[in-house]
């Protein structure tokens, strides 16, 4: 499928002015052939009742993206869309800051089109580093890397099922956790790597449905 180049950044922003994706403040990064970038700053009205982000936000930026993502990628003649199907898994949430998603195609058919997104906390590693000084009022080129690290976290081993890293993750609020094999560190597992895992286990499932109900 042919990227539309017509479908810029400043596009799709303008697009979304007076519409949902600009009411609540979703920003479009970046926009290329097979991928879509956006981000959206938290703020009190996103959030749930019961404290943490709400669902629908998440979801919102989601879907959101993908959109934008089919629009850009239309056949010819074609000029609009809309979602006949959504699916989420959630592995943590945030309270504050930026949420980025990158929304990613995993079929691009005439008639119908399969993204997948995945939304994380935006890296705020030089927002936070600048101007800011410790207690001792040393600044981040004074501070040595031993005083601030995290402990060694814990760690899976290859055999570890998916579903199981994903809830101690959960669990824990990590993002990422070292697969080891005999004390050697052979692989990172991310968020965006069970997301991936999922999104691919439930593709693998339709097609498997499609092909056995065939006659």
């Amino acid at each position: 499928m042919t990227f539309r180049a017509d479908q810029s950044l400043d596009t799709l922003n303008a697009r979304s002015n007076g519409r949902l994706p600009g009411l609540i403040g979703i920003r479009f990064t970046r926009i290329e052939e097979g991928k879509v970038a956006a981000e959206l700053d938290i703020r009190p009205e996103l959030i749930a009742p019961n404290g943490y982000l709400h669902a629908a936000t998440v979801i919102a930026l989601a879907d959101t993206a993908c959109g934008y993502g089919c629009l850009a990628h239309l056949p010819i003649g074609a000029t609009l869309f809309t979602t006949i199907e959504l699916k989420s898994n959630f592995l943590g949430t945030v309270t504050e800051g930026t949420i980025a998603c990158i929304a990613r195609p995993a079929h691009l058919g005439n008639s119908t089109q399969v993204w997948d997104a995945v939304v994380t906390n935006q890296d705020v590693i030089a927002a936070s580093l600048k101007g800011r000084n410790d207690d001792c009022g040393r600044g981040p080129d004074q501070i040595p890397i031993p005083e601030v690290m995290s402990p060694w976290p814990p760690v899976v081993d290859p055999e570890t099922l998916v579903a199981d890293a994903a809830r101690m993750m959960s669990y824990l609020d990590m993002k990422r956790v070292f697969v080891v094999d005999q004390d050697r560190v052979v692989g990172v597992l991310s968020q965006t790597d069970i997301v991936d895992a999922l999104a691919t286990a439930r593709l693998e499932a339709t097609v498997w449905a499609e092909n056995r109900s065939d006659p």
